[in-house]
This record gives C-alpha cells, structure tokens and sequence, in this order.
C-alpha cells in the first residue's frame, strides 16, 4: 500500500480544527441547543471555506478501538472503511466512514521514516473521539485519515513528541501526489475528570484544573504552543484530570498547522475549546 511515486510539493495543510467530543452534543443539539450547534458550525465553516480534498482527525481512543493488551502510543488506519461509533454515542447512528488508504499509507511511511513507530491498523472501528467531531464537521465526499495518540493510559506520550508528531504530519502533506488540500482536526478537553475520585457530586465528570484549561486556550489563541509544550508535564496533566491526555492531539494538530493562524472560543470553566486555524 505504499506510496512510491514521484512526490508532489503542492498537497499542503490548508486549515484546522480543534473541538471536544462530548458523546452527549449530539443528542443536546437534536433537542435544539442553538448555542453548541453554532460553536461547531463556526469551526466547520472554516473548514468547508478551504475546500479540502482530504480530512485528517487525530484523537484519543477510551479503550473501545483498542485495550490493554494492544495499546499503541500512535497508530494510523489503512482500512478502506472505518466504522462508528463501537460505544454509545446518543443521536448517532453506526455509520461508515470513507478513507483514503493510499494517502494513509503514504503519510505513515514519512512519519516512520521520520522516526515515529506507528501502529498500522487495518481493521479499526472509532469511538466517539472521532465519530463525535465527524458527526459536526464531516464534509460530503471528503475522506478521512485516522489518528490515535494515546492520552487516556499512562505513560502517555510526551507533549513536545506529539507536537513534533504534527511537523513531521505537515511535511508528509506535503508529499502526497496531486494538489491535496488538507484539513486537519483534533477533539479532546484540556481539563477534565470522568469517572474518576475528583467527580463532581450527582454527575459524571468535573474540570479539575479549569485554570489549565483556560491557559491552554490562551497560549494557542496567542500561537503560543511552544510553553504549552514546556508546561504540559505528565505530573501537570495527571492533575489536570483522568482524560486529560486529550490534550496531546490537539498538540500534533498545532504542530501540523504551524503555518496557519487560529482562532480560540473558550468560556470560563470549560474542559475544552473550539477553534480553528486558516489563512494558507
């Protein structure tokens, strides 16, 4: 399935998103909640204005794609079609989502070139992490190459690998054959406890560290990933609540889209943010 072609230096990264997978947004806006509807609908617009050819989503999995006896780090989907979502997701039907396996083989040779040992999975089946974004932001006839980052179990990977992990991403873009735009997608909070001792009283999940959340969403509306980088230590993150980790795709996604500038929407308190990055 590898790509061995001629390399085309035109394919190129053209614009970003970063939203939260809540596995209840679906169904909360099938009941008419105009406010999480518009937030998607910002991003999805910046998406759609740059008219990609190629969607790339990197998330976590919660161990519905893989579990413990199988837990890669990174790991990138050559199956032609992937289905989702495998846990329950309110308001979302099973579907199938259209790949790109060529370009998904491509882009794993340069990233494996580049030093990044992947899992290449054939047969994969997503979870809400990536079901949920694609539910809000998919685009007719767009295929979509699938990202793992491992944020959900200890040892995660390091902040500044997955962040490098989103340079090599942009410049294996770039090889891809053709004039590919591509559009780039992470999901995942930056603070946030579920099912864990620091949950709220009478509900499912808490924000532990909304001080973190609300300077993580600061330091990349102001395009600073670099002390994201610095200060989003394992210990920092632990703290920060159990899926936390989430973080880290959002981290290859600002590393992919280093060129682009972004554009924050975070309110006090929150987990998560939405944003997106444009301007190729």
């Amino acid at each position: 399935m590898a790509y061995t072609g001629v390399a085309s230096m035109t394919s190129r990264i053209t614009a970003a998103a970063g939203v939260p997978h809540v596995p209840t947004f679906p169904q909360l806006v099938a009941a008419g909640d105009g406010d999480i509807a518009e937030r998607y609908a910002a991003v999805r617009r910046v998406l759609h204005d740059s008219q990609p050819s190629l969607m790339a989503v990197v998330a976590n999995d919660h161990l519905n794609t893989y579990f413990l006896d199988r837990l890669p780090t990174f790991a990138i989907a050559l199956g032609d079609a992937l289905r989702g979502p495998i846990d329950q997701v309110p308001g979302i039907e099973a579907v199938s989502v259209r790949t790109d396996p060529v370009a998904a083989a491509a882009i794993a040779e340069h990233l494996v070139a580049t030093g990044f040992d992947l899992t290449l999975s054939l047969d994969v089946e997503l979870d809400h992490s990536v079901v949920v974004p694609l539910h809000f932001l998919g685009l007719p006839d767009v295929p979509v190459v699938v990202l793992h980052v491992n944020g959900y179990v200890r040892p995660l990977p390091a902040a500044g690998r997955c962040h490098r992990l989103g340079v090599a991403f942009a410049e294996a873009v770039t090889c891809l054959p053709g004039d590919r735009r591509v559009a780039v997608v992470a999901s995942g909070s930056f603070s946030q406890e579920v099912g864990g001792p620091r949950v709220d009283p009478g509900r499912h999940w808490s924000v532990p560290r909304p001080d973190w959340a609300a300077r993580v969403s600061a330091l990349l509306a102001a395009g600073d990933v670099e002390t994201i980088v610095h200060e989003a230590t394992p210990k920092l993150i632990a703290d920060a609540g159990s899926v936390a980790g989430e973080l880290l795709s959002w981290l290859v996604l600002a590393g992919a889209a280093a060129s682009l500038a972004p554009s924050v929407d975070y309110r006090p308190g929150e987990a998560f943010a939405f944003a997106s990055w444009s301007g190729e």
